[in-house]
C-alpha cells in the first residue's frame, strides 16, 4: 500500500471525504512517506499502484478513478465516473465530471472543465475557463481562454480554439487550424492552416475549410461551403448558397459576394455549353478571370453582366446550329 485514509474527514457536496497519508516514498512527484495528500471518498477512488496521487486540496469522489501517474492537485475535483490515468495532470480549479477520460499526457488547469462523454488524450490541453463537453481534445490540441467545445465536435493535431470561440456540433479542427475571438463553428471541418475568428459564424454542416482559409469580421455562412486555397471573407458578408469558394483572393463586401456567385452561373453556363463550344466559352472564362479580379465590385457587377450575356450569345449560336441541322 502506498497510502491509507487518515481520521480527518471533510463533507464536500453531500460526500464524507478522507484526507490520505502516504506510506511511502514517491520520488517522482515530490511525495515522502508520512506527506498528506488531498481528498477521496473511498479508496476506489485512487489506486494504489504507480505514483497516481491525489494532493494538496484536491477532491475525488463518486465512482472516480484515479491511477497510472495521474496527478490531481490544487483544488482541482473529480467525480462521477471520471477516469484519469498515465502521465495526466489536473489542478488549479479544473473540474472533471461526468464519463470523461483523461489519458495520455492531457494537462487540464485554471479553471476548466471537462465533462458529459468527452476524452483528452496524447498532449492536449484544457485551460483557463475553457470548456469541454461530450467532445474530444487529442494529439496536441488546445483548448483555452473561455472557449468551448461541444456536442461531439473534436480538436486534434495542433488546432486551437481559444478567445470566446464556440465549437459544437461534431465540428472538426485538425492539423494547425485555429478558431479564436467571439467565432462560432457548427457542424464545421477545418484543416491545415484555416481559421475563423472575430465575430464570425460559420453554423452551416457539411462545410469544409481547407489550406489558408481566413474568415473573419461578421461574416455568417448558413449553407454548406468547401472553401480552400488562399481565401479570405471578411466584413459584413453573408453566405446562404451551397457553394464551393476557391482561390487566392478577398472577399469583403456582399457586392463582391455576389460577384462570386454569379461567376459561379458562369462556370456553371461553360460546363452546360456542347463541346463545340467548350474551347470559346473556356477563352472567354479565362480572360474574365485575369482581368475582372482587378476592378471595383461595382465594376465586377457590370463586367460579370456582359460575360453573362456573351455565354448566352454562344449558347444561342449552337441552339440555331442545332435547328438548322434538325432542319
Amino acid at each position: 500500500m502506498k497510502y491509507e485514509l487518515t481520521g480527518d474527514t471533510l463533507t464536500f457536496q453531500g460526500r464524507q471525504l478522507h484526507r490520505i497519508c502516504a506510506l511511502v516514498d514517491l520520488p517522482e512527484i515530490g511525495v515522502k512517506a508520512g506527506d498528506l495528500g488531498g481528498w477521496i471518498e473511498k479508496v476506489e477512488n485512487l489506486s494504489q499502484e504507480g505514483n497516481a496521487w491525489v494532493a494538496d486540496e484536491a477532491k475525488a469522489y463518486d465512482s472516480t478513478l484515479v491511477t497510472g501517474n495521474a496527478l490531481l492537485k490544487n483544488h482541482a475535483v473529480a467525480f462521477d465516473q471520471t477516469l484519469l490515468t498515465d502521465n495526466v495532470v489536473v489542478s488549479d480549479y479544473a473540474v472533471i465530471s461526468g464519463e470523461a477520460e483523461i489519458r495520455g499526457e492531457a494537462k487540464v488547469s485554471g479553471g476548466g472543465l471537462v465533462t458529459g462523454v468527452s476524452l483528452l488524450a496524447n498532449k492536449a490541453q484544457v485551460s483557463e475557463y475553457a470548456q469541454v463537453v461530450d467532445s474530444s481534445v487529442l494529439d496536441e490540441g488546445k483548448v483555452l481562454d473561455s472557449a468551448q467545445v461541444l456536442n461531439g465536435s473534436e480538436i486534434r493535431n495542433q488546432a486551437i480554439a481559444f478567445g470566446n470561440a464556440q465549437i459544437r456540433n461534431g465540428s472538426v479542427l485538425s492539423d494547425e487550424a485555429l478558431v479564436y475571438g467571439q467565432a462560432i463553428l457548427s457542424g464545421v471541418e477545418m484543416y491545415h492552416q484555416s481559421q475563423v475568428h472575430g465575430n464570425a459564424k460559420v453554423a452551416a454542416p457539411g462545410s469544409q475549410l481547407f489550406d489558408n482559409v481566413n474568415i473573419n469580421g461578421n461574416t455568417v455562412i448558413s449553407n454548406a461551403v468547401w472553401i480552400h486555397g488562399q481565401v479570405k471573407i471578411t466584413g459584413d458578408v453573408m453566405i446562404d448558397k451551397r457553394q464551393e469558394i476557391k482561390g487566392d483572393f478577398t472577399i469583403s463586401s456582399q457586392a463582391q459576394m455576389e460577384s462570386f456567385y454569379k461567376w459561379g452561373v458562369i462556370n456553371e453556363s461553360v460546363k452546360a455549353l456542347p463541346e463545340s463550344h467548350q474551347a470559346d466559352g473556356k477563352a472567354l472564362l479565362d480572360l474574365a478571370t485575369k482581368t475582372i479580379s482587378a476592378l471595383s465590385p461595382q465594376m465586377q457587377e457590370l463586367a460579370l453582366n456582359n460575360v453573362q450575356k456573351q455565354f448566352d450569345t454562344l449558347a444561342k449560336a449552337h441552339n440555331e446550329q442545332m435547328e438548322i441541322h434538325h432542319e
